[in-house]
């Protein structure tokens, strides 16, 4: 698996995690203790909401993001509804095989439900290419 600390492209992930995370900070009442952050290995292109193959989990929270492969085998729990946010907020992301493209989906509260393709540039950007519907 690739070294994920220096790579660039986990860099423009972790990046998109950090904005959903700011989202909360800038507004009133209490916001989420964390968000957990999961890789996953594959996503079903006819149902790109269902992905497969957790291979790595992270914590994110105020202190920042820490790997947390304890949680590899814990099914992830919300908690309960803190303002407009889930107490522990949910992200989940494929890598293409070839790094051309990136799937995010996250749930960070009820409405707070969204998922994505990003296309990944060769300038090293990540460019939201398609929205993709949210179901529970």
């Amino acid at each position: 698996m690739v070294a994920w600390k220096t790579d660039w492209l986990y860099r423009l992930i972790f990046a998109e995690v950090k904005s959903f995370w700011d989202t909360f900070a800038d507004r009133p009442g209490p916001g989420p203790e964390a968000f957990r952050v999961e890789e996953h290995g594959s996503s079903d292109p006819d149902q790109p909401n269902l992905m497969d193959d957790l291979r790595r989990v992270w914590v994110f929270d105020g202190n920042g993001l820490r790997l947390f492969t304890a949680l590899l085998d814990e099914p992830h729990d919300p908690g309960p509804r803190r303002g407009e946010a889930w107490t522990f907020g949910l992200v989940q992301f494929h890598i293409a095989e070839d790094r051309s493209h990136v799937t995010l989906h996250y749930d960070l509260g009820p409405s707070h439900q969204h998922g994505l393709v990003y296309e990944v540039t060769q300038d090293y950007e990540l460019i939201a290419a398609e929205s993709l519907s949210h179901s529970s």
